[in-house]
């Protein structure tokens, strides 16, 4: 909608739904109603959609008030505060809105967060109306200050600038050689400050790099690194950043004489090392081996007859009966000298008279637990068949009795099951 402004006479225009309009020659605002014609229809619908509006928009001024009052309850950026400032620019001008408008540039003010809100912030500072800035000026030169701190922050994060490292690490060092190698020929499209900080934080990198370089270097551990660094080095002095003749072209190349020896220095030693542990590892397993077959050695058991015990006879039965013959019982004292437990001895057992005849032979098993390094007891049964030998061994002593023991095989307690083929008897209790 168009009118005239009624102080000047310029052309007034209002958007859909605006309640306010300013005059932009004479500054004068006027509210809607002062165009329109209380009696007519077109009046009615229009005061029903300002009204409407009018609601919404004292809502809105209500809250932007309170913020810029209080801004420390609310946790707005600069960005949130130009909606506020824009707004209070449009408002119906009077004593309060403009003070809320110079509240909301003071809030932004206090918020910004890039260079460009320090530039716009500059400008607030300007405009402001006294007291709220005692010192216009010292407020500015804080907002400069802040604003070249911002680019510089800026322009190194876009890698124009160079930041110096905290620190003397290898890696650090390596990155800052790179960067300086970055971006150097659009130099000339920036304002005189920003060539200022760029030319600034090159030169305190360089003497970073003069400074430090030595120290690094000497840090170095890998050819790989120190190759990186030289060919970086090279590239700075070629472009005229750093000295022709640069110290730390030297210095880096015996690093890598250096580095390139000891890793040479290195591999023999490692073959050196890895040799001698294969030949650690075959001995070792050559140890074992032995160990396990020793181990297991017929050498490490030894049996000793102690005592013969008559148990029972019976000469009226017919032979194979299970009842039939002569049972004696014979103490064995069974010496273990391996390092394993002992769980079962199977052998072949035979008696002997004083004069070499053989009255028995009969299967034996020794069964146990024979703990290793000791010796154990045990008593076994023999059984023959009716006949001379058979009582000649009842009526003899022990001590009249020559007994051999072949061991046929072993049961271990590591799980080995030692089989004996072609093994001597071994006499386990001599004539007296």
């Amino acid at each position: 909608m168009e009118f005239k402004c009624k102080s000047c006479g310029a052309q007034l225009h209002f958007d859909q739904g605006q309640i306010s309009s300013k005059c932009e020659y004479c500054g004068n605002t006027y509210m809607i109603f002062d165009f329109l014609d209380k009696e007519t229809q077109r009046y009615q619908e229009k005061k029903h959609l300002v009204n409407k509006d009018n609601s919404r928009y004292k809502e809105i001024y209500s809250q932007y008030a309170d913020i810029v009052i209080s801004p420390e309850h609310y946790c707005l950026s600069a960005s949130d505060f130009i909606d506020i400032i824009e707004f209070f620019d449009s408002a119906e001008k009077n004593d309060k809105t403009i003070e809320l408008f110079d509240h909301a540039k003071l809030c932004f003010i206090n918020c910004v967060e890039s260079y460009e809100d320090c530039l716009l912030a500059v400008k607030y500072v300007e405009e402001i109306k006294l007291p709220l800035f005692d010192d216009k000026s010292e407020a500015k030169s804080a907002l400069m200050r802040l604003a070249y701190s911002y680019r510089r922050k800026e322009l190194i994060k876009s890698g124009f600038a160079v930041e110096v490292p905290q620190t003397k690490s290898e890696d650090d060092f390596i990155q800052l050689v790179k960067s300086l190698l970055l971006k150097n020929d659009v130099y000339h499209l920036f304002q005189p400050f920003e060539q200022e900080i760029i030319r600034s934080s090159r030169n305190n990198a360089i003497k970073y790099i003069i400074d430090n370089g030595k120290d690094v270097i000497n840090e170095v551990t890998s050819v790989s690194n120190a190759k990186d660094i030289q060919s970086s080095l090279m590239s700075l002095v070629q472009k005229g950043i750093l000295p022709s003749g640069c110290f730390l072209l030297e210095h880096i190349n015996k690093r890598i004489e250096f580095i390139t020896n000891e890793e040479q220095k290195h591999k023999k030693k490692q073959k050196y090392i890895i040799c001698c542990s294969f030949l650690v590892f075959a001995f070792s397993l050559i140890c074992c081996l032995t160990f396990t077959i020793r181990g297991h050695s017929i050498k490490n058991i030894s049996i000793t007859v102690v005592s013969k015990t008559n148990d029972a006879y019976n000469e009226n039965l017919v032979s194979g009966h299970r009842d039939s013959g002569y049972f004696y019982t014979f103490v064995l004292d069974v010496k273990n000298s391996s390092p394993y437990d002992i769980k079962l001895i199977r052998g072949d057992m035979e008696v002997f008279n004083k004069n070499g005849d053989l009255l028995s032979t009969s299967s034996a098993e020794i069964r146990g637990n024979i703990l290793r390094k000791s010796s154990e007891k045990y008593g076994i049964q023999l059984h023959t068949e009716k006949g001379e030998n058979a009582r000649e061994i009842w009526n003899t002593s022990l001590d009249e009795l020559k007994i051999v023991f072949k061991i046929n095989a072993v049961h271990f307690s590591d799980g080995k099951i030692k089989t004996y083929r072609n093994v001597k008897e071994i006499v386990i209790h001599e004539i007296k």
